[in-house]
């Protein structure tokens, strides 16, 4: 019975021992990996390290972030020098193992294991200059300001201007020009409203100006002007309705006289400058994820005047949405005046066409508040 239970554990000794599993358990190696936040070809690279962690668990993989850690980029550099890569292939991600480089996805997902159960020295990657050989293939740019492209920048910036916050401040230039029939004021309030915008939203990216509340609170403040936008649209749409006609009448002509007078005190230069700032307070909750890398590249002191371009093109972008809107509103309301007096044959005419180039006017902008409303409350 001894002599059984000998030969058994003997047995089991000599299968773990010429097991190739688990001599590709037992690897010390010392890996140096290179990543960046803005890193298209990372990503893959992230999940293949980890699972090259947990299946050696004595590997020593140590991470560099070199889009956002200088002092990072600056030892990718030493290495990429050390380690002889081409210049035209310094790019991440990027591997560095005992004399052996590997840069892109597919070089390292293809042959970074195979070098770490091959390779003997067990050193991490040092900057002492030696032979070298490595691999490299498809990567992405390793300084971070060359991931910021012309195409990137611009369709990230299209992209922001329509998230709920973003339409919710559309939303509110919508209703001060619903109130404005004069084309030279609406023109001059509407640049107002979009000027301070701009302004608001550079000087958050620059780290001057501060968010109000929370993100939640910011997503209330979309939903609550989506809301009102909608009760509004519908009141002033309601010859679509014909059911509700009576039903509306009486209450729909005070809501008209309060929301005419409420109208007239917000359309004042002063007051639209405070509304379009306090807007956007309320709004900075949701950058996306190339103006959230501008505004953290402000901050770094050393290449704030080379992203400060970057920026202002970006919230020109941003906001070119609501420029449109407001230059789309100037030549309606001249269209107005131009129709009022081409039609008129005398003052009371004109005037009579005037009113109703402008209710068709502020039926189109109703009608728009409308379905933005309801898009931001149930997107």
């Amino acid at each position: 019975m001894v002599k059984m239970i000998y030969r058994v554990v003997l047995f089991l000794v000599l299968l773990l021992a010429v097991s190739p599993f688990t001599l590709a358990e037992v690897q010390n190696d010392c890996i140096y990996y290179f990543y960046g936040a803005n890193c298209d070809h990372c990503p893959l690279v992230n999940d293949f390290v980890k699972q090259l962690e947990l299946k050696y668990p004595q590997l020593e993989v140590r991470r560099f972030e070199v889009h956002h850690n200088r002092d990072d980029y600056s030892k990718l550099l030493q290495y990429f020098a050390v380690y002889d890569v081409p210049p035209g292939r310094q790019e991440i991600p990027a591997v560095f193992i005992a004399n052996s480089y590997f840069v892109g996805d597919k070089p390292i997902k293809d042959h970074l294991e195979e070098r770490i159960i091959s390779n003997e020295d067990l050193a991490c990657p040092s900057l002492t200059p030696r032979e070298t050989v490595g691999i490299t293939g498809a990567a992405s740019p390793k300084y971070v300001l060359d991931t910021l492209t012309f195409t990137s920048i611009t369709s990230s910036a299209l992209k922001d201007s329509f998230k709920p916050t973003s339409l919710a401040l559309l939303l509110i230039l919508l209703a001060i020009l619903f109130a404005l029939h004069d084309s030279k004021k609406t023109l001059k309030v509407g640049l107002l409203f979009v000027t301070v915008v701009y302004i608001a939203f550079t000087f958050y990216g620059m780290g001057i100006l501060p968010a109000i509340g929370t993100a939640t609170t910011g997503n209330l403040f979309s939903k609550l002007i989506a809301l009102v936008a909608v009760l509004f649209g519908i009141l002033k749409i309601k010859g679509f309705f014909k059911s509700w006609k009576v039903l509306l009448k009486d209450i729909s002509q005070q809501a008209q006289k309060i929301s005419s007078a409420a109208a007239q005190s917000i359309v004042s230069p002063l007051a639209v400058g405070v509304i379009a700032l306090i807007a956007s307070l309320f709004s900075f909750h949701d950058p996306g994820a190339i103006f959230q890398l501008l505004k953290t590249l402000f901050a770094d002191n050393t290449i704030r005047w080379v992203v400060w371009p970057f920026m202002l093109y970006y919230m020109l972008i941003f906001v070119l949405h609501l420029l449109t809107v407001v230059l789309i509103m100037y030549f309606a309301r001249q269209k107005v005046v131009q129709h009022a007096l081409e039609q008129g044959f005398s003052d009371i005419t004109r005037d009579v066409w005037k009113k109703h180039g402008h209710r068709i006017v502020g039926f189109i902008i109703s009608s728009i508040m409308l379905l933005l409303g309801l898009v931001i409350l149930f997107a």
